[in-house]
């Protein structure tokens, strides 16, 4: 059964949705993502510095399992933030290093 509130779908509406051209992308944003990992790396880093330091000196404790954790989390971002930029800049060509193809039938 037909949906009643449905608009009714006629030859010249299917065709002109067909022949609708479907966008093609051809340009990277790896130097944007690259640009934006590295800035929240930095902001990440200096509200980690504040924090370390208010809780040092303005409270005057002791780091606590709070701030463990949130270095460890920090690490594994700075080891993410490395890697993003190693896979932009860093040119990987498997067949330079002698590592054979995981395909049998590469064509490229």
């Amino acid at each position: 059964m037909a949906n009643p509130t449905a608009p009714p779908a006629t030859a010249a509406a299917a065709a002109a949705a067909a022949a609708a051209p479907v966008p093609v992308v051809t340009e990277s944003r790896s130097e944007s993502l690259v640009g934006i990992v590295s800035c929240m790396m930095v902001l990440a880093t200096v509200v980690l510095l504040l924090r370390v330091w208010t809780r040092a000196r303005v409270q005057g404790t002791s780091s606590g399992a709070d701030e463990w954790a949130i270095l460890v989390s920090w690490l594994s971002s700075v080891a993410f933030t490395i890697n993003v930029c190693v896979r932009e800049f860093v040119p990987y060509d498997p067949a330079q290093r002698g590592i054979p193809s995981p395909h049998p039938f590469s064509f490229g």
